[in-house]
Formats: C-alpha cells, sequence, structure tokens
C-alpha cells in the first residue's frame, strides 16, 4: 500500500501585518464594515471584535463551524495548517517538491490578502510524512523564501 506524501504547514505561522492592518482598520470600531479589494480579489471582513478574517478566492475555505484559514489579531496573521489538496480536495500529484509547492502558494496568497508579503514571515513549521524527502521540501522553500528563512 502506498503512503500518501502529503506534506503540513503547521497551524501556527505568523506573519506581522501592522502596517497594512493598521490602514484597513474601520474608523469607527463599533461599526461592522466588509470591503473588497478589487486589485487583489479578496474579502476582508472587520466587525467589532480585534479579531478579522481574511480570505482568498484562491485558498478554499473551509466547511462553516470548523476552522479559519487566516485570522488577523493586532496586526498579526495566524494561518491554519495547509495540506496539498486542490479546492477540489483532492491531494496533488507530484513529488514532495511539488505538493509543498502548491502549499507555499496556498499560504502566500493568504498572507497577501492579510496586507503582508512572505518576507514578513517570523516563524514556519512543516512536517512531512516521509523525513528522508526533506531535501526536496527544502528546494521549495528556498523559491519562496529568500535570505534568512523563518
Amino acid at each position: 500500500m502506498k503512503r500518501s506524501i502529503v506534506p503540513w504547514a503547521t497551524a501556527i505561522f505568523v506573519v506581522l501585518v501592522g502596517l497594512a492592518y493598521s490602514q484597513t482598520r474601520p474608523a469607527n470600531p463599533t461599526e461592522a464594515d466588509s470591503r473588497i479589494d478589487e486589485q487583489a480579489g479578496h474579502t476582508a471582513n472587520h466587525a467589532t471584535s480585534r479579531i478579522r478574517r481574511v480570505t482568498t478566492p484562491q485558498v478554499a475555505e473551509p466547511g462553516p463551524g470548523t476552522w479559519s484559514n487566516c485570522l488577523v489579531v493586532d496586526g498579526v496573521a495566524y494561518i491554519a495548517g495547509m495540506v496539498a489538496r486542490g479546492n477540489n480536495g483532492k491531494v496533488v500529484a507530484g513529488d514532495e517538491c511539488e505538493q509543498a509547492k502548491l502549499i507555499f502558494t496556498k499560504i502566500r496568497n493568504l498572507v497577501e490578502a492579510a496586507g503582508g508579503t512572505m518576507a514578513d514571515v517570523v516563524k514556519f513549521t512543516i512536517f512531512v510524512t516521509d523525513i528522508t524527502q526533506r531535501e526536496k521540501v527544502w528546494r521549495a522553500r528556498g523559491e519562496v523564501f529568500v535570505g534568512d528563512f523563518p
């Protein structure tokens, strides 16, 4: 029986997006506000809470009542763990490098929807199902991050 080779990104993914968050915060915090950024194509929902859910059409949202892919709290984005499944729910074909690229693309889309860039990432944890294949995941990571790796 063949094992799945789905690498996992962590459920704790921290991005500093303070500047972008402060610029999009509603002037009156008691007034709910929903804005659509036409250029980025994402929706940011603002409510009376200091927690803001961020979505993007490029990353499928989980079912209601399960979890949120991206929450921003006080300028810090928390991104849920991602797996190498397409928007159709099926694991993508390819080796660990190809699957990791899909995961990093999903994360990048959420980071950008929250107002940050991958250069803002300060913590990143990766889980792989077969540690002997980690070099393939590192290769994909090297295509996303430059300089000091988070």
